[in-house]
């Protein structure tokens, strides 16, 4: 019914024949769709959710907020959509896509990227959790053992992950970074504007809850919707809908 291409970089390229409107998707590997074929990412779902509009995806792996910046800009200078304007842009919002000012190299990795995977690592984590002792290197021949080290490993790396994220937010260390944070959503909503280009932000949870159930971050989401109601951006929790929509795994 339509021809779709699809970039590895880039995303959708293509467009459905006849449809009005343009819908531009900005981001990092959630919105790209890491991992995913072109019809199971979100831009592909989003296009066939409704009938007015092609979705365009300029989303990429590993982007911050910079980097969705410089979407928008290349978004902008391309060649007219074949179907339709461009009538709206969005951009979906992930934890990490806070600015970070350069911390101390004596504290460890430089960035959340370079930590999350420094806590995350396996040689990390074996040389952390793995047996020592004599006694240990016996209990580490049943699954038993490995499977309360895992456990044990796997809390300690959300936990850290958990510090990690709500310093970016709540920290005063981190100020710099904020205020550079909201530089960057202002170039990016006055950019759109001056194209009469709607901009929506959707917060993108990290699929993860507590033991309760409830989302770990709901507090850091509400400081980007506080700053989204300072600022005059179109800002949607999108936690819910996420969470509610299937099994979490």
């Amino acid at each position: 019914s339509h021809c779709l291409t699809f970039s590895a970089n880039r995303g959708s390229k293509g467009s459905h024949p006849g449809r009005g409107k343009t819908v531009l998707v900005l981001g990092d590997s959630f919105a790209f769709g890491e991992g995913l074929p072109a019809s199971e990412t979100l831009w592909a779902h989003l296009g066939a959710a409704q009938s007015e509009a092609n979705v365009v995806s300029f989303a990429a792996r590993g982007a911050h907020l910079e980097e969705v910046v410089r979407q928008a800009q290349a978004a902008l200078a391309s060649p007219a959509p074949p179907e339709g304007r461009l009538d709206r842009a969005i951009y979906f919002w992930n934890l990490n896509d806070v600015v970070e000012q350069p911390p101390d190299d004596s504290q460890g990795p430089v960035s959340s990227e370079m930590y999350l995977a420094a806590v995350d690592d396996a040689l990390y984590l074996m040389e952390r959790w793995g047996p020592h002792t004599r006694f240990e290197r016996l209990a580490a021949l049943t699954r038993t053992w490995w499977a309360l080290r895992q456990r044990a490993a796997r809390a300690w790396v959300s936990e850290r992950t958990t510090i990690l994220y709500r310093a970016l937010y709540l920290d005063e260390s981190d100020g710099v970074g904020r205020a550079r944070t909201l530089v960057l959503l202002r170039s990016l909503r006055d950019m759109f504007a001056a194209r009469g280009v709607t901009l929506d932000i959707v917060l993108y949870p990290l699929l993860v809850k507590d033991e309760d159930g409830s989302y770990p971050f709901a507090a850091l989401n509400d400081v980007v919707l506080e700053w989204c109601r300072v600022e005059g951006l179109n800002c949607h929790d999108g936690t819910r809908a996420i969470m509610e929509a299937g099994p979490l795994d």
